[in-house]
C-alpha cells in the first residue's frame, strides 16, 4: 500500500465512523424523546434527522445527492440501516473497512 492509499484509507475509515456515530447519536436522541414508538419508526426518525435524506413514505427515504432509495423494513436491525446509509453515502471500495468501522462504532451501543 502506498502513501496515498494509507491516507485515503484513513479518511474513509474516519468518514464511516462519523456516519456511524451520527446515526447512533440521532437514534439515542429520538428514542429519548419518543419512548413509546416502534423500532422501525425510531430508525426512520433517526434517518430523517440527516439533511441529505427526504422521506417518501413512512418507511422509504431518498438520498438527495444520488437519488438512491433506502427502505426500512420491519425485520431490519439498526446496524443494517446504518450499513446501508454508509454504503449509499460513500459507495465504499472495501467493505472490510465499513464492517471494521461499524464494529468499533457499535462497541458500546445497546438498543
Amino acid at each position: 500500500m502506498g502513501f496515498f492509499d494509507n491516507i485515503f484509507s484513513s479518511f474513509a475509515m474516519s468518514t464511516y465512523k462519523g456516519i456511524c456515530r451520527a446515526m447512533i447519536n440521532s437514534y439515542k436522541a429520538v428514542k429519548k424523546q419518543n419512548p413509546n414508538v416502534s423500532k422501525r419508526e425510531l430508525y426512520a426518525l433517526a434517518l430523517s434527522l440527516r439533511p441529505t435524506y427526504q422521506r417518501i413514505n413512512p418507511s422509504s427515504f431518498t438520498f438527495k445527492k444520488g437519488g438512491r432509495e433506502l427502505t426500512i423494513e420491519e425485520k431490519d436491525a439498526f446496524r443494517d440501516v446504518v450499513m446501508r446509509v454508509i454504503i449509499i453515502e460513500t459507495d465504499p471500495l472495501d467493505m472490510r473497512e465499513v464492517v471494521g468501522a461499524m464494529i468499533e462504532g457499535f462497541k458500546d451501543f445497546k438498543e
